[in-house]
């Protein structure tokens, strides 16, 4: 399969959001509460604009089989303050179609490139627990390094927080 990796660019927000959406539908159905996935909506007007915000400052990347954005990473500073020095990748979603055609690696590893122009040693990568997508993170070379609590939507729910080298 063919597909190319560029900087996501404004206009890209509804497909990116499109992603986002169905990868969490059908990655965590039977793990987050369906009534919390059910909310889902990629026309949020909060979460399309927050996306803007995130692709004019360069902070998402996004893969595309035909023209089509299939999908995406979005990076940055790590939002924990006890990992200060550590650059964050905050989501990575490709649509089920077309997992396991090396895509989720080439984001990741156009994403510690830029980690690496930043100036940053290490990232991370949080991930629920219970997502079997945690078995890619360990191949890929990430060293869980904690588990914690975390809530999505009314309910609590645990994930793996794996470190990188850069």
């Amino acid at each position: 399969m063919e597909y190319e990796i560029r900087k996501a660019v404004s206009g890209d927000e509804t497909e990116i959001a499109y992603v986002n959406v169905r990868t969490w539908k059908t990655t965590y159905n039977g793990i987050v509460d369906n009534t919390y996935l059910d909310s889902l909506d990629e026309r949020n007007e909060k979460y399309l604009s927050r996306l803007q915000q995130n692709i004019s400052e360069g902070n998402i990347y996004v893969a595309l089989n035909d023209a089509k954005i299939v999908g995406f990473a979005s990076f940055g500073r790590a939002r924990d303050e006890k990992y200060a020095n550590y650059g964050e990748i905050y989501g990575l979603y490709v649509l089920d179609e077309y997992q396991n055609e090396g895509i989720g690696r080439e984001l990741v590893t156009t994403v510690k490139s830029a980690f690496r122009k930043n100036g940053y040693k290490r990232f991370l990568i949080a991930c629920l627990s219970q997502n079997p997508s945690c078995r890619f993170y360990k191949k890929i070379g990430g060293n869980e390094v904690e588990e914690k609590p975390c809530a999505i939507g009314d309910k609590d729910y645990r994930e793996s927080i794996f470190s990188y080298e850069v």
